[in-house]
């Protein structure tokens, strides 16, 4: 059973790190590959956080003086940015010309992480150094109260978001307001993938971890890495499919900027007098092959 134990934890700890590294890598490359666009900046932070979130599972018992019900609440303030970072970026994707205040949409990661920090810094200026503010803050009963409340926060905006992501998506469907232009198209498959892809690894989230944990079971080392797995895999997804679409896309925009340049290379051989002159003599030429014919 220890082994079990060991392997799962191994792959945990690795699933962490490749998730993260990826995640990050593909993130460069939008900055550096991609137009520097509100949307594409959005995307990029997106990766960032999802990123962090995998290397936050490297965070073990023996590289911190801290438990780990201590750590946790540290970190969460970040996982509240991710929400509002994927409605933002919806928004700038659908909407380029809308105004979007994602300091706004930020308030409540701002709010948390400095609840959390004056915390920690109360209990530790209480101590007389900081080895005697370790046991401090593992006793502190707010800390403890955060450490349960934090994620109901978190299932709580991630269902408000996904909501309003939901119907946002939902009212600028392109086939609804009848446009058909493929890169339309393209767009909308785009964020639709993205918003599933999330919404199906919050529930896998939820179902696996969060439930057995206000149940009272500490989720195993089995469930979490299943839940990372997943989320590799949906990150992997993501950079598939989203190659796939910025290949198709420039092929789009090529082929209509050579349709473009042919139509105008064309226009400029004859101008209207001389188009006007041509027709005129084929259709006496017509006229005089209908008479001889006669």
């Amino acid at each position: 059973m220890n082994d079990l134990h060991d392997i799962f934890t191994q792959a945990y700890w690795w699933l962490s790190l490749l998730g993260g590294l990826h995640c990050f890598a593909f993130a460069l490359y939008l900055n550096l590959s991609q137009e520097k666009s509100k949307a594409n900046r959005l995307l990029v932070t997106l990766f960032v956080l999802i990123g962090w979130y995998f290397f936050t599972g490297l965070i073990s018992k023996g590289l911190t003086p801290l438990p780990m019900h201590v750590i946790l609440p540290l970190l969460y303030p970040s996982y509240f940015l991710l929400m509002p970072i994927l409605y933002g970026y919806c928004k700038a994707s659908l909407q380029p010309e809308a105004k979007l205040n994602i300091v706004k949409h930020s308030l409540t990661a701002i709010a948390v992480g400095l609840i959390v920090l004056t915390i920690m810094l109360y209990h530790w200026l209480k101590a007389s150094d900081v080895q005697a503010s370790i046991p401090i803050l593992s006793q502190a009963q707010q800390i403890d109260v955060y450490a349960l409340l934090l994620p109901s926060l978190t299932l709580v905006q991630a269902a408000c978001y996904f909501g309003l992501i939901w119907r946002f998506i939902k009212r600028n469907n392109p086939i609804h307001k009848h446009q058909r232009e493929e890169l339309s198209q393209i767009r909308f498959r785009w964020m639709s993938l993205l918003v599933i892809g999330t919404l199906v690894n919050w529930l896998m989230r939820i179902a696996l971890i969060y439930l057995p944990f206000y149940a009272g079971e500490l989720p195993s080392m089995q469930v979490q890495a299943i839940t990372r797995f997943s989320l590799l895999i949906t990150v992997y997804i993501f950079a598939f499919y989203g190659f796939h679409q910025i290949s198709r896309a420039a092929y789009l925009r090529g082929l209509a900027q050579a349709n473009r340049n042919a139509l105008t290379s064309s226009q400029k051989v004859l101008d209207a007098d001389e188009m006007a002159f041509l027709q005129d003599v084929l259709a006496e030429s017509t006229n005089q092959t209908n008479t001889t014919k006669r």
